[in-house]
């Protein structure tokens, strides 16, 4: 049902169709032009302006065109293409058995790739609106795993710290993710600069290239100074760098955020015999700070938040309270 060959919006082959001969002779030209000719999945992608950014896109754009039976997005015929095939799409089961802020994030690439089609004049705009039209999927999901605590942390720090340099390295990364509730892009772009060890302050640049300081304690600061002093001053601007497996430091480049990811899943299953992955990390360090009393949009500020609403997710302290009450409820 889902070859991409047999859907109305996937481009035939010229002998499948002669009334498409003037596309076609169009798409030759534009073979002819060479390398010059940029294709929309590219300029779709420049619209986001960090890194990491444009490969989580995209990888989506992939996965998009693999759900359609395509090589790639590129490949859609424009002119063909509208709202039910988006609605199909999304009512696929590999889609459907996500969770719902993943669906919305699918749903929010493909309009945003329509949108693009159509300023190069490729979508129809009616065609356009009617998939803009299409709404999100709505449900939320509680998360299954539980919050690190301060014990977790300092039990995987110190399983790290018996890993010579790149455990070093690694510790101060739990360090500042939990002691800054730093996302894992904002991890790996940390520029050495952007640390200041007397007033215990870090300059992070995180979405939508928004600045914010985030103040450390002296427990972190001693983690960043051990491997700033290990790491040194050569090569890079970015504070954390890959380590080579001789124990060499690739101070050329940066750590990619994947490598974090991978990393902390690893180093917390060593140390808790359990998963703990970074957003993980920034939940325990929401949690701490809620537990502390500290007011909603103090701490919608330290994570960086643009919403408010977005913070009070992390906020579950009266929700549970309540809940636990139900325990005590007496049934005989």
């Amino acid at each position: 049902m889902y070859d991409g060959c047999h859907r109305s919006w996937c481009r035939p082959s010229e002998a499948a169709s002669d009334r498409l001969d003037g596309a076609s002779t169009a798409r030759d030209n534009e073979k002819k032009q060479g390398s010059s000719v940029m294709k929309l999945s590219e300029i779709y992608l420049k619209h986001f302006a960090s890194n990491d950014s444009r490969i989580r896109v995209a990888y989506e754009l992939a996965n998009i065109a693999k759900l359609l039976g395509l090589s790639n997005v590129d490949e859609v015929d424009w002119e063909r293409f509208e709202r039910a095939d988006v609605i199909e799409l999304m009512a696929m089961p590999a889609v459907r058995c996500r969770k719902p802020a993943s669906q919305n994030f699918t749903l929010r690439i493909l309009k945003g790739l329509c949108t693009e089609a159509y300023l190069n004049g490729l979508l129809a705009e009616n065609r356009l609106e009617a998939i803009r039209n299409i709404r999100n999927v709505r449900g939320i999901r509680q998360t299954s795993r539980t919050v690190p605590t301060m014990n977790d942390v300092s039990a995987i720090i110190a399983d790290c710290e018996k890993d010579g340099m790149i455990g070093i390295r690694d510790a101060a990364i739990f360090a500042v993710a939990v002691g800054c509730g730093l996302r894992r892009t904002e991890i790996v772009n940390l520029r050495t600069r952007d640390i200041d060890f007397e007033k215990h302050e870090l300059r992070i640049i995180g979405k939508g290239n928004k600045e914010r300081i985030i103040f450390f304690s002296e427990s972190v600061s001693s983690k960043l100074d051990a491997w700033d002093k290990l790491r040194g001053n050569d090569g890079s601007a970015y504070f954390f760098v890959p380590v080579h497996a001789s124990g060499r430091l690739l101070t050329c480049r940066r750590m990619n955020d994947e490598t974090v990811y991978q990393m902390m899943r690893r180093r917390s299953m060593e140390a808790l015999n359990r998963v703990v992955s970074p957003h993980d990390m920034r939940r325990s360090f929401a949690s701490t700070l809620l537990d502390a009393n500290v007011d909603l949009n103090t701490v919608r500020i330290a994570l960086g938040h643009s919403d408010i609403r977005t913070t009070q997710i992390y906020d579950r302290r009266d929700e549970i309270e309540r809940l636990k009450r139900i325990s005590a409820i007496a049934v005989v």
